[in-house]
Order: C-alpha cells, then structure tokens, then sequence
C-alpha cells in the first residue's frame, strides 16, 4: 500500500510539474501551479523521509 501511494505521489508530482511547464509557456497565471508544486515537494519529501527513517529501524 505504502509503495502505491509513493508511485502515485510522484506521478502526480510530475503531471504538476508538466502542467507548470506548460502555464510557463503560455504566459498564463502560475501561481496555482506553483503552489500545488512546491506542497507536492513537501509532501513528497515527507514520505521519503519516513521510507527511508522505517528501512532504517528495520536493519537495526
């Protein structure tokens, strides 16, 4: 379940980070990409960071 809503989490990172690339060109309003961007990051970061905390209590 946990790897799922990894994969999901950076999919969903990526479709953001396409569509801020596309407001860019066109010229359009990017602020609501941009916010939804950098919360993807965070959130993103979070779930690594508790990945990477669990795998390491499970080696010791």
């Amino acid at each position: 379940m946990k790897n799922a809503l990894h994969i999901l989490n950076i999919c969903l990172l990526a479709i953001i980070l396409y569509l801020y690339y596309l407001k860019i060109n066109v010229g359009e309003n990017i602020w609501i990409p941009g916010i939804l961007l950098i919360i993807g990051v965070i959130f993103n970061w979070i779930l690594f960071y508790r990945l990477i905390n669990k795998k390491r209590k499970e080696k010791k």
